[in-house]
């Protein structure tokens, strides 16, 4: 399943690449938020880890099979939609969200360091370079269990609540009919005897 989702982001990056280059608009976008940035990354560490199972922990196949695969979508050119203008938005005051986005964008342009980590890591970091690394398999386990236990959806006060509520009133239930048949049938037993 990890592997058709996997697929699938790949086949929508392609898709974005083809209509930014049939728009004139050159090179790879970055994501723009930590989301999809974490979306990435993940799809990556999946596709690295699928290559160097399907070679069978061999560094070097898996890595000229990563750098030499080709998919059917990456062969077939997909045709862009024609572009639609959007219809231009009201004028609002600008959120939180875009006031710092701005500040930070004139920060850097004016050549001024932000203090967090994640920027200057940003900074420094070359172009993301696809790596094989060789990993244990118990510590590839609990990797991809902190994966999934990200993309959980826990329920929140009012959903634990009314679950809680439900196998409650389901073993009062079941406790009341077993209680009832037990008294049922020791009367009929003691009856009989």
């Amino acid at each position: 399943m990890a592997r058709t989702r996997q697929k699938a982001k790949q086949r929508q990056a392609k898709r974005r690449a083809q209509q930014r280059e049939a728009q004139g608009t050159t090179g790879q976008k970055p994501p723009s938020n930590p989301a999809e940035q974490a979306a990435v990354r993940q799809a990556e560490a999946y596709e690295i880890g699928d290559v160097l199972e399907e070679a069978g922990g061999d560094v070097d196949e898996a890595v000229e099979r990563f750098e030499g695969e080709l998919t059917e979508e990456a062969i077939a050119p997909v045709e862009a939609p024609e572009p639609v203008e959007a219809p231009e938005p009201a004028e609002a005051a600008p959120s939180r969200r875009e006031r710092k986005r701005k500040e930070r964008a004139d920060r850097q342009a004016a050549g001024e360091r932000d203090g967090r980590r994640r920027d200057r890591a940003r900074q420094r970091r070359p172009e993301p370079r696809r790596e094989v690394r060789q990993r244990g398999r118990v510590v590839n386990f609990f990797i991809q269990v902190w994966a999934e236990l990200r993309r959980v959806q826990w329920p929140d006060r009012t959903q634990v609540s009314q679950a809680t509520g439900v196998v409650v009133g389901f073993c009062v239930l079941a406790g009341l009919y077993l209680a009832f048949f037990d008294w049922l049938y020791s009367e009929l037993v003691k009856a009989i005897l």
